[in-house]
């Protein structure tokens, strides 16, 4: 007794032994599926309450957040200004002092002068 397999007929066979695994296989996966499905559902039931007052007051904390930032904005710009007028201040007290101790050293020359000719006439005499 012979039997004879064509490569069509053992083609089929694999095939067909291919798809019975995947089969399997997708049933597994769709039925692991299902078992998060129901867990996560479980967990939203739980929680419908905490989620429901999330969801209700979003709008009031990014309403504070808002009203936050644009206070910590205006307080930087205020201190930014405020940074300014007193570089500012600072560049012109410099410059007033430069100023004060070139005409005090042009009094002390003067000074220096006068008491040098008041010398020299009493010297004379």
């Amino acid at each position: 007794m012979e039997i004879t397999i064509s490569l069509s007929t053992l083609g089929y066979f694999i095939l067909f032994a291919l798809l019975a695994v995947f089969m399997v296989y997708a049933i597994i996966v769709l039925y692991r599926v299902s078992q998060v499905m129901k867990q996560a559902e479980a967990v939203l039931d739980k929680n419908t309450e905490n989620i429901n007052r999330i969801l209700e007051t979003a709008p009031e904390i990014l309403e504070n957040i808002n009203d936050t930032t644009d206070l910590i904005l205006h307080s930087v710009n205020k201190a930014d200004s405020a940074i300014d007028s007193i570089g500012t201040s600072l560049t012109e007290t410099a410059a007033t002092i430069r100023e004060g101790t070139s005409e005090a050293a042009s009094y002390i020359h003067v000074i220096t002068e006068i008491v040098g000719l008041i010398k020299a006439l009493f010297g004379k005499k």
